[in-house]
């Protein structure tokens, strides 16, 4: 009893925290396609998911959540936090089944405090939901390596959260795939059965194959995609983002390699190995998934950080199990938690994924939108984003939500070849340019180019990732 209060306190503590952020970002781009794409009935969805490159549970979901709940900013967000919160209790479970209340505490730290958890759990994207499932999976995981009795609720269970992952985010399928390959090595230390893994991965495998071919075409298509081939710089970059900082990532990776060393040539290796299988499962679910999709990245460009997202959790749960297990006493590991949760929060950053701050750059488009003037979204698929701050109404009316701005004389343009066509039709006295994302149509910025050389540019407004600039007809 005094663990589930002590649960439900890091539960509350974690649901509020985030809550406090809810209304911290704009909507932006992807989270517009994802309200976008969910308003359309479900038969319209599913060309999107065949030929686009997203997996289709979070869309499918998002259809019905959006008809119960609506578009608004908080209802949107509030789901996300509810799936970060879900995935957290899962994994405080997962600590009172199989370690102790002190690794909770240690892995609540790193949860509560991690910028990049904090930032996707306020997203109307698949990252939230994919980062509770792959709780789930692991938490079911463990249940098959250590179920001396062979329940088949937990090769059903692990199989269906499999799946349901695997269909929220296809690179989830390298955390499954790391799982797969450590089971030899972890039964080295648990007991169980191969027999109850093969049954659940053959489930999973009845309802994944099906998709292969779909998901080998996307994953051609990514080659001529915005990502671009990372380095490994990009790579380090990553890992300080899942630390908060540059030395909070040395000190993990030096607390890693510690127990790591102590755990395989210790002395005290019986007493490690009733509890070493937990480790190497935290550690190498993380390890194997970063660089397996840095691998892939070198041929089909996936290196984005919040596409393994879901690595962080297994991070997390290793180095709280390392900072568990050192040989120093635990009132004193307690007390220096509460600096770390100290430091930790200090280092806590909500903006730094964050792309289009709308919230000031739409009051400046509207008091400077006049009878005459010209407004020019760039690029072109930016309308639905555009419209969604602009008016919503605008936004759910999605199949003449093009025509309703351009009654209102705002066009989308992806460069300044279809620039010239709108000002001869209109002959405006001032055009505001706006601008998110324009390097992907428009990389040598020629929009910016031709205008500033027929108008005179007045004013540049700089919104996190929205420029606003407007200009004058030539006097």
């Amino acid at each position: 009893h005094r663990y589930i209060i002590f649960m439900v306190a890091l539960l509350l503590a974690n649901f509020i925290h985030k809550l406090n952020y809810i209304n911290a970002h704009s909507i932006w781009g992807d989270e517009a396609y994802t309200l976008w794409l969910g308003m359309h009935p479900l038969k319209e969805m599913m060309p999107a998911f065949t030929s686009g490159n997203d997996a289709p549970l979070y869309f499918l979901f998002m259809h019905f959540y959006i008809k119960l709940f609506g578009i608004d900013n908080f209802s949107i967000r509030l789901i996300s936090i509810v799936f970060n919160t879900a995935a957290l209790a899962v994994l405080l479970q997962l600590a009172r089944r199989f370690i102790n209340s002190r690794f909770a505490w240690y892995f609540f730290i790193l949860f509560f405090s991690s910028s990049v958890l904090l930032h996707y759990a306020l997203e109307v994207r698949p990252y939230a939901l994919a980062t509770l499932l792959a709780a789930c999976s692991i938490y079911f995981y463990l249940c098959i390596l250590n179920d001396r009795h062979r329940k088949l609720k937990y090769v059903f269970a692990y199989a269906i959260v499999n799946v349901l992952l695997f269909y929220t985010h296809y690179v989830t399928a390298f955390y499954l795939a790391a799982q797969f390959v450590l089971i030899p090595f972890l039964y080295r230390f648990k007991e169980g059965s191969y027999l109850q893994f093969a049954k659940s991965y053959a489930i999973t495998a009845i309802f994944v194959l099906p998709w292969l071919g779909i998901l080998f075409r996307q994953l051609h298509s990514l080659k001529a995609s915005w990502q671009t081939v990372p380095d490994l710089a990009e790579l380090y970059r990553a890992l300080i983002g899942f630390a908060q900082a540059e030395f909070l990532l040395h000190i993990y990776g030096l607390l890693l390699a510690y127990t790591f060393i102590v755990f395989v040539f210790g002395r005290s290796k019986q007493v490690y190995n009733s509890r070493s299988a937990l480790f190497y499962s935290f550690l190498f679910t993380f390890i194997i998934p970063v660089a397996a999709v840095y691998i892939v990245s070198l041929y089909s460009p996936l290196f984005v950080t919040r596409y393994f997202l879901y690595v962080s959790l297994s991070l997390y749960m290793a180095v709280a199990f390392a900072y568990n297990v050192l040989p120093l006493p635990n009132w004193l590991k307690i007390v220096f938690s509460f600096y770390m949760l100290f430091l930790l929060c200090r280092h806590t950053n909500i903006g730094p994924y964050t792309n289009e701050d709308w919230k000031y750059a739409m009051p400046v488009i509207k008091e400077n939108k006049t009878l005459n003037s010209l407004i020019l979204k760039q690029p072109e698929y930016q309308d639905g984003t555009f419209a969604y701050h602009y008016n919503k109404a605008y936004f759910k009316n999605y199949e003449q939500m093009r025509t309703l701005l351009g009654n209102e004389n705002i066009f989308g343009v992806n460069d300044s070849s279809a620039i010239g066509r709108h000002i001869r039709s209109m002959k405006p006295e001032k055009i505001l340019l706006v601008q998110t994302q324009w390097s992907i149509t428009d990389p040598n910025n020629t929009a910016v180019t031709l205008l500033d050389s027929a108008y005179n540019r007045v004013a540049l407004h700089d919104y996190m990732g929205v420029k606003v600039i407007i200009y004058e007809n030539k006097k």
